[in-house]
């Protein structure tokens, strides 16, 4: 099995939700997987960021109709 590009590009929202999960799922001190780099480092956590890489959230951030 090959993925999509479709596919490929749905990585970063795979990542957001098992971060999400490893931050929601487990109690502190429980073991499970983490996803980690070519160097077996875990990854950052994922933030979204602006055009300039501030982070920004749900405080700073709108949904707007393109005309």
């Amino acid at each position: 099995y090959t993925l999509t590009r479709a596919g490929r590009d749905l990585f970063a929202v795979v990542v957001a939700l098992r971060q999400w999960g490893e931050r929601r799922a487990f109690e502190s001190g429980e073991t499970h997987s983490v996803l980690v780099d070519e160097r077996g480092l875990a990854l950052a956590e994922l933030r979204p960021t602006d055009n300039r890489g501030a982070v920004v959230d749900l405080d700073n951030t709108s949904v707007r109709k393109d005309r």
